[in-house]
């Protein structure tokens, strides 16, 4: 994507800026993959702090991508943003380079599955050397069958399930409801009479607010588990919700604003957490695909519906729209803490 910019911009094609754009925007939504794919090189009882640790690097990009993206605008005065889609190139080469290095542990097989484990005193099958499988299986000539590719339960039956459904709420309510308030907030301070300077900074906070608790909150999901966390979180977006309804001056905005970067944090990455239990291996990347599917389909919905609302109604029907949201997640979390009090934590 950053190559094709450069391109797109040094010839002036437009419509190979929005191909440049496009591409980098799919590098973006695989990126966020990259919380899953924390989980399978780190031991079962680290997972809620690989993935928050994970999502913590996004305090980096907070502070780092908006001063990249001032020095790079016209670092070719000729070619106004050329210099930006060369530094996401760049970006980009290094964030391969640095994935190609991680060493992802192999997968048994679905022979060596089925197979008892050596000290478990059952009798091992006896192995044909060539093809490394039970020697009773393997048949050739004419009475030879293709072997069945293993079953796989339907994608559908997997996401209806009660904790999977959950795990996919959480994240999808949260990332949702944080876009409702942050897509007009700029233009509501604006309004307000606040400078950009002043803008900026609450921007700024909320983004280290969303992203920075995650040296703390993977160890927080792991002490009380992710429903108790996600509650947690609920609270805070709560706070929030409450404080930006209060007053609509500059320490409302910033507090509130921090305060729903940390509900954010908890409640996504939470649902997360719990998403990693609820499917076998080989049904991984369908049931993430499907889960970041639906957080970003919705989230994007309601970012342009949220639009059209503020601008005919105003900053107080999207707080009350926010809020709303959040009551309706408190009536999900509210019976399932009531079944999971009695259990140990995650």
């Amino acid at each position: 994507g950053g190559a094709i910019g450069v391109l797109a911009v040094f010839l002036r094609i437009w419509p190979l800026v929005v191909v440049a754009c496009f591409l980098c925007g799919l590098s973006q939504g695989l990126g966020q993959f990259y919380r899953f794919a924390a989980v399978e090189v780190c031991l079962p009882r680290r997972k809620p702090v690989a993935i928050t640790l994970v999502l913590t690097g996004g305090v980096l990009a907070a502070f780092v991508g908006p001063q990249l993206a001032e020095l790079t605008t016209h670092l070719v005065s000729s070619r106004p943003y050329l210099g930006c889609f060369a530094a996401v190139a760049a970006l980009g080469i290094l964030n391969a380079l640095a994935a190609s290095a991680v060493i992802y542990p192999q997968k048994a097989s679905n022979t060596e599955d089925m197979q008892p484990a050596p000290d478990s005193g059952a009798r091992q099958p006896h192995m044909n050397p060539l093809l490394d499988q039970p020697a009773h299986v393997v048949e050739t000539g004419i009475n030879a069958k293709p072997k069945k590719a293993p079953l796989t339960t339907p994608l559908l039956t997997l996401m209806l399930r009660p904790r999977c459904l959950t795990a996919i709420a959480l994240a999808t309510v949260a990332h949702t409801s944080m876009s409702l308030l942050m897509v007009p907030l700029a233009i509501a301070m604006n309004e307000k009479g606040f400078s950009a300077e002043l803008t900026t900074l609450t921007f700024e906070l909320h983004f280290a607010s969303m992203f920075a608790p995650g040296v703390f909150t993977g160890k927080l999901i792991s002490r009380i588990g992710p429903i108790r966390a996600a509650a947690v979180g609920a609270l805070a977006f709560a706070a929030a919700v409450i404080t930006l309804a209060l007053d609509s001056r500059f320490p409302n905005f910033i507090i509130g604003m921090a305060l729903c970067g940390l509900g954010w944090n908890l409640l996504f990455s939470s649902g997360s957490v719990m998403l990693t239990s609820c499917y076998a291996p080989s049904d991984a990347t369908r049931v993430q695909g499907a889960n970041d599917f639906a957080i970003f389909f919705v989230a994007g919905s309601g970012s342009g519906v949220i639009g059209l609302v503020y601008a005919r109604v105003g900053w107080t029907l999207v707080v009350q729209i926010a809020g709303a949201i959040m009551l309706c997640l408190a009536a999900l979390l509210i019976p399932l803490y009531a079944k999971l009090r009695n259990k140990p934590a995650l």
